[in-house]
């Protein structure tokens, strides 16, 4: 009697979650007359861009993101990409810290979903404190500064992980690659 209990209680959960899952995944784009939901239709129904480029799309990338193998190894904690005028923020939050460090003006803001963004070396920066919009201007590009073979801005993204703030690549935060799709598998398809 335990037993039959414990199974109708198991098949129910079951039917319970494939109708959630199904009832998730119904509305999200009408199938193809394939039977699979093409790219474009998916792209239709995603959100508005959370994060945006600082910099004017295309984006030029000069020097990639180069995780460090621990926190105190070399590598490059951001990317160096081409440009030359506006920094705009590439999500909404709030400025904490604007000023000099060394020999180059760097602007950090604290994003509303708890990422840090850094900009370095930048001019005519917002003061610390303020609050920016996604895509509101931030600061200039500093001609003065040159670290790249030409004119770029450095961006570095911070996460908290496991009580530490370690650096990402930025450019994952953009989306800029399509969703990987999965096509169907013909009947003579061989594993």
């Amino acid at each position: 009697m335990k037993t039959i209990r414990n199974t109708t209680q198991r098949v129910t959960t079951l039917f319970i979650i494939v109708i959630a899952l199904f009832c998730n995944t119904a509305s999200a784009a009408p199938p193809s007359k394939e039977g699979y939901t093409p790219v474009d239709s998916v792209m239709k129904h995603r959100q508005e861009p959370r994060w945006v480029s600082p910099v004017p799309e295309p984006v030029e990338v000069l020097r990639a993101f180069q995780k460090p193998q621990h926190r105190w190894s070399k590598g490059h904690r951001g990317v160096d990409m081409a440009a030359d005028g506006a920094i705009r923020a590439p999500r909404s939050g709030k400025i904490i810290f604007s000023g000099k460090v060394v020999d180059r003006y760097v602007i950090t803001i604290e994003h509303d979903d708890g990422y840090k963004s850094s900009f370095e070396p930048v001019t005519n920066a917002k003061e610390a404190g303020q609050e920016v919009s996604l895509g509101e201007i931030i600061a200039q590009v500093d001609n003065t500064v040159h670290h790249c073979t030409k004119q770029c801005i450095h961006w570095g993204v911070r996460q908290k992980i496991a009580e530490e703030w370690e650096y990402i690549n930025p450019l994952a935060l953009l989306q800029v690659e399509k969703p990987s799709v999965l096509l169907p598998v013909e009947d003579d398809f061989l594993a």
